[in-house]
């Protein structure tokens, strides 16, 4: 199955942390860094595949409801890391300051059918 992570993350440290986590849990995975929840959105609509938006939220506006409730409503995962916002479908929350087992806990086994990965340190 072809999945792909979307990171909705303007603080490059932040960013980065997420990205390696996703990196070292699903190696092999598609990850988009995107300035804006917009741009994941378009993206994202043309993906086939398990899609995976993680966004800061903060970057959220309520016009971007629908489109995210659609993604959602198509089996795709949304979290929100910072702040909860309701889309009126299933979405995730994770609270900062986050680890990596509570993003893994928010992808979880029903994002891509699999159980979370535990984060492989390279050495």
């Amino acid at each position: 199955m072809d999945r792909t992570f979307f990171v909705v993350e303007t603080d490059p440290v932040i960013s980065m942390d997420l990205v390696g986590l996703l990196d070292t849990s699903f190696p092999g995975t598609s990850i988009n860094v995107l300035p804006t929840v917009d741009d994941a959105v378009v993206v994202a609509g043309s993906v086939r595949g398990s899609v995976c938006i993680l966004i800061a939220g903060m970057h959220y506006n309520n016009r971007q409801a629908v489109p995210l409730a659609t993604i959602a409503n198509n089996g795709g995962k949304v979290i929100f890391i910072g702040r909860a916002h309701d889309i009126g479908a299933p979405a995730r929350f994770v609270d900062y300051p986050f680890t990596s087992d509570m993003v893994l806990d928010a992808i979880s086994n029903d994002a891509f059918g699999s159980p979370p990965p535990q984060p492989v340190s390279r050495t």
